[in-house]
């Protein structure tokens, strides 16, 4: 349905996942692009009333506008609709979009929500160079802000579960950096072993956020306090390599992989 009341004909549309968004009132539903094609909507279901809104359409995004993908906030208010050298984030709640454009026609972005739907990290890549460009996204004002400190190339970060914090490795591997997307300011945790430099993987929080483990490439677990960044500690070391560490639900346990074993 359009601004004016009027239906679409969204028949032959073929649709396999939804997110409930809206206080769980609306389904945003996820189209299948291998059997629709250049996907120029974005359906919204409406249980009570049994009608399919385009999302697009309402945004004022243009018919021409093709999504690639189209990540939703934690709390079910915005959605990222990717496009082709262009992005709109459009707020659910009044339809409201903001345009985003980039240098490069070819470039493309991926963005990931920290927990409570107030920011994203925002990378834009470009296939020209092969390089990619990190920023944090603050939805309350739409600005895109530089990292004062860039990551490592592919690396791994992660949003804290609780507090606008996000951690990631450092260009050169010594360093990972909690930076305070609310603050704009960040801290270090220096890490070095008898001067070697380790590329560090798996970054895992535990549930309330107080502790945070993460594999470096020498097959070490480690263990680090948060927000003191004290009592790093070495859980296992091994000759095998240690992959896939999680935290159980209640905090109490890690499980990980070691060579062919689970632990």
């Amino acid at each position: 349905m359009d601004r004016q009341g009027n239906q679409f004909n969204y028949e032959g549309l073929t649709l396999y996942r939804g997110q409930w968004v809206l206080d769980d009132k609306y389904v945003l539903a996820w189209w299948q692009p291998v059997d629709d094609g250049d996907i120029k909507y974005l359906p919204m279901f409406d249980p009570a009333t049994k009608i399919l809104y385009d999302v697009r359409e309402l945004a004022g995004i243009p018919d021409n506008f093709t999504s690639l993908y189209t990540p939703v906030s934690p709390d079910g208010n915005y959605v990222w609709m990717e496009g082709w050298n262009e992005s709109y984030l459009v707020n659910l709640t009044t339809f409201e979009s903001q345009h985003y454009t980039y240098s490069n026609p070819s470039s493309y972005t991926d963005i990931d929500w920290s927990s409570d739907s107030k920011f994203t990290w925002f990378e834009i890549y470009d296939p020209d160079t092969k390089s990619t460009e990190v920023k944090i996204l603050s939805i309350s004002d739409m600005n895109l802000s530089p990292l004062p400190v860039m990551p490592q190339s592919e690396s791994e970060h992660l949003w804290h579960p609780i507090d606008n914090v996000v951690v990631y490795p450092t260009k050169d591997k010594n360093t990972l950096i909690f930076w305070d997307a609310t603050t704009m300011s960040f801290r270090e945790l220096p890490f070095k072993d008898q001067n070697s430099r380790y590329k560090i993987s798996n970054l895992a929080w535990n549930p309330n956020g107080d502790k945070l483990i993460f594999i470096t490439e020498s097959h070490i677990l480690w263990q680090v306090d948060y927000p003191a960044l004290e009592n790093l500690e070495q859980i296992i070391a091994s000759t095998n390599t240690i992959s896939g560490a999680q935290w159980s639900p209640d905090g109490k346990s890690i499980s990980f992989l070691n060579g062919s074993d689970i632990y």
